[in-house]
């Protein structure tokens, strides 16, 4: 199933917010650990949660470069394309 990007990111925007309980407002430019404060295993079970609910698996060689929610976007749609 295939997502406009703006739909993808109102989704992931919501699974962070319900999966830890952000009250921020929540942009493609919202740091994972800048902005979210997130320890490493909260930044695991967050990749979890990603996994889980958009039905991709994240290479763990690429979780260095995710510095963004945005970065989180992108990856899911490349993971989705055939």
């Amino acid at each position: 199933m295939t997502h406009p990007n703006g739909e993808l990111f109102a989704q992931l925007a919501k699974l962070v917010k319900n999966e830890l309980s952000v009250g921020i407002e929540l942009t493609e430019s919202t740091r994972v650990v800048g902005d979210l404060n997130l320890d490493s295993l909260q930044a695991m079970h967050l990749v979890a949660a990603v996994e889980d609910n958009f039905g991709v698996a994240i290479p763990m060689e690429l979780l260095p470069n995710i510095k963004t929610l945005g970065d989180i976007k992108e990856l899911i749609s490349k993971l989705r394309s055939p």
